[in-house]
């Protein structure tokens, strides 16, 4: 086995100075980033001790990663191949409330939009303006209604960035960001579409013209349990009480990115245990140079430290580590869970009668193949419904399924995500729409699950073709990926 290389992360970076100057405050650090970094040198100087004292096998770096808060410093330097030979890498983060351990956090997406409408005179001449602060409210309160649509998972965020100084006048500019983010990355790319109608429609609406600039944000961190065990032990050591487990939170960071080809663990030691306090205000930013945050940069020094003397001594636990990752990048079946497929070619599926007697006995009267697909689909965690499109619709095989299920509506089913794969030879904008909303009605009569994601592959119309496609088969691979 060779000689482990583990990178100790240091972020220096702070928050959008712009930002800060405009709303009349110094809140530069209001996220801890002095802290971030100045805990990562310290474990990176005890580790230079003990390594010469000790002579230990492996390596050991600190490595700085800039702009975090906005650009990806470490998506750029992972890309550069900065990270190529790492093994593992830890960073640590100041919190508030309890000290802990970091599970996931959100993946995102967002779009710069700007409306440019035509400036008129607002009382003689408003008939000839173009208004773009009408298009901005339209885009506004369409992604306002499109949250009551979304699963409980999904975040759906606006800003208004300008609308002008203008008085009298039919607005000609208005500018803003949407954002949508979510743990699942499949329901960020399921969203993003249907955002992206929110905004248009805003343009359509009014007749402004449109400029959107999609940016692809930070894949959210995952879970890894193998190094979560260790670095607990060593807080414990140091006598710092944690939160149980791995805690999600709502944010989002580049870390995640790098976590999804390197192993790593991020602790989250208090600056102030007994209450929480927000990130990115005035009040965090009195936490980041108190007595507390001093002793919080000993304590993250030496529990990173700690931690990496671990992996030194033992380097199974990085091997170990590696495929707990590995398992949660690969797809469903790689990652270990039992993918049953069943295809209903062949299959005897009579039309339901509509006697309703399931729903006082829980079985289908009608004898065919359906009770035994029925009883796979009850006790499965995850669904995935297949179909080509025929006359912009799901399969007529796939509905008259659909309609047998029903002795599972009042059943203890187990289903709780369902995606859609489907292929078409239309490449129209709307041509799964019919079929998709055909799943997701029955989809909602099922409380306890929600559709998460869906793949369409455009321009295919025989089995055979879809092999020439290969953009759409990475597309359904990455679905089973994040299943």
């Amino acid at each position: 086995m060779k000689k482990p290389r583990i990178d100790i992360l240091c972020e220096y970076d702070a928050l959008d100075l712009g930002e800060a100057i405009k709303e009349g405050s110094k809140i530069v650090h209001a996220c801890g980033h002095n802290i971030i970094a100045t805990t990562g040198v310290g474990a990176g100087i005890a580790m230079k001790h003990i390594l010469e004292k000790y002579n230990l096998p492996g390596e050991i770096r600190v490595v700085g990663t800039p702009a975090e808060e906005g650009g990806g410093g470490k998506i750029i330097m992972q890309k550069a191949g900065v990270f190529d030979d790492t093994d593992a890498m830890i960073l640590l983060h100041p919190t508030s409330g309890k000290s802990k351990i970091a599970g996931r956090c959100k993946t995102s997406i967002s779009y710069d939009v700007s409306y440019h409408g035509v400036p008129a005179h607002a009382g003689n001449h408003r008939h000839k303006g173009i208004n773009a602060h009408d298009a901005a409210v339209i885009c506004y309160t369409s992604v306002g209604l499109l949250r009551y649509q979304t699963t409980d998972d999904v975040q759906l965020f606006v800003h208004f960035t300008d609308v002008g100084k203008e008085s009298g006048v039919i607005p000609s500019i208005a500018k803003l960001q949407v954002q949508v983010k979510s743990f699942n990355p499949n329901s960020v790319q399921m969203m993003a579409p249907k955002v992206k109608n929110c905004i248009e429609a805003g343009a359509l609406a009014t007749g402004c013209k449109v400029d959107i600039k999609e940016k692809i944000g930070y894949l959210g961190r995952i879970y890894n349990h193998t190094f979560e065990k260790y670095l607990r032990a060593n807080f414990e050591l140091l006598g710092e009480p944690l939160k149980d487990g791995m805690v999600d939170d709502n944010g989002g960071e580049d870390f995640g990115n790098l976590m999804r080809k390197v192993p790593g663990i991020m602790p989250y030691p208090s600056l102030i245990p007994e209450k929480r306090v927000a990130l990115h205000t005035t009040d965090y930013l009195k936490l980041v140079t108190t007595p507390r945050a001093r002793y919080v940069v000993g304590l993250g020094s030496k529990v990173m430290a700690d931690t990496v003397v671990d992996l030194l001594l033992n380097p199974s636990i990085i091997e170990e580590a590696k495929k707990e990752m590995q398992a949660c990048e690969k797809g469903a079946r790689e990652a270990g869970h039992d993918v049953t497929s069943i295809s209903l070619k062949g299959k005897e599926i009579q039309f339901c009668r509509g006697c309703l007697s399931c729903l006082k006995t829980g079985a289908c009267i009608i004898k065919d193949d359906v009770p035994e697909i029925m009883e796979q689909v009850r006790n499965a965690e995850v669904l995935v419904f297949a179909t080509p499109i025929y006359f912009f619709e799901m399969s007529g095989q796939m509905k008259t399924l659909l309609d047998r299920l029903n002795p599972l509506y009042e059943s203890d089913y187990a289903f709780r995500d369902v995606y859609m794969l489907a292929t078409a030879a239309e490449a129209e904008p709307t041509t799964f729409d019919k079929a998709y909303s055909g799943l997701e009605g029955w989809v909602d009569c099922f409380e306890k699950a929600s559709l998460k994601g869906v793949v369409a592959g455009k321009g295919i119309s025989g089995s055979k073709e879809a092999l020439e496609h290969p953009d759409v088969l990475k597309e359904a691979y990455e679905l089973g990926k994040n299943l």
